[in-house]
């Protein structure tokens, strides 16, 4: 694993979203580093910084990435399969 980041990103208990070694970005319910659903095959290797919040104000926490260029994506685990990859 590249990065890893802990929220309640589906409105239930704490999970991890996690970016894997060939870049993509996946989703481990509860916590569970032994089961995981791939969000997307875009690869978000080139990416400095990862953290969780409620960036949008709905209860549910949110993914902030920081890319290797500056510039910076806030996106729900559930819009995370269409974001740019920079």
């Amino acid at each position: 694993m590249q990065q890893m980041v802990a929220g309640d990103f589906n409105g239930d208990l704490t999970d991890l979203v996690t970016i894997w070694g060939d870049g993509t970005l996946h989703h481990n319910g509860h916590g569970d580093l032994n089961s995981s659903t791939q969000l997307t095959s875009a690869s978000w290797g080139n990416m400095k910084i990862l953290a969780a919040g409620d960036y949008t104000g709905d209860g549910i926490a949110d993914i902030l990435a920081e890319w290797g260029d500056g510039t910076s994506t806030s996106t729900t685990e559930q819009e995370a399969s269409t974001p740019a990859p920079r």
